[in-house]
């Protein structure tokens, strides 16, 4: 049997001034047009340049755990 660690591809819109300053924004079920749009960029400095950031994440998986439970007087 094999430990497969299940995981998902995340797609990020990452908007990043000459400063260096950054803000991002992503989230299931939205179009790269919509990731845009929902992006804020206010307080952010001059020559904002928009990245994608890509990545597979793992998902969380339920853990069961079994033990006993001794009570000690």
């Amino acid at each position: 049997m094999t430990n497969q660690t299940r995981t998902i591809r995340v797609r990020i819109l990452v908007a990043v001034d000459s400063k260096g300053q950054w803000v991002s924004h992503g989230a299931s079920g939205q179009n790269d047009a919509t990731k845009r749009y929902w992006i804020v960029t206010e307080g952010l400095g001059e020559r904002v340049a928009y990245r994608w950031v890509e990545a597979d994440v793992p998902v969380p998986a339920e853990v069961t755990v079994e033990g006993d439970v001794y009570y000690e007087r």
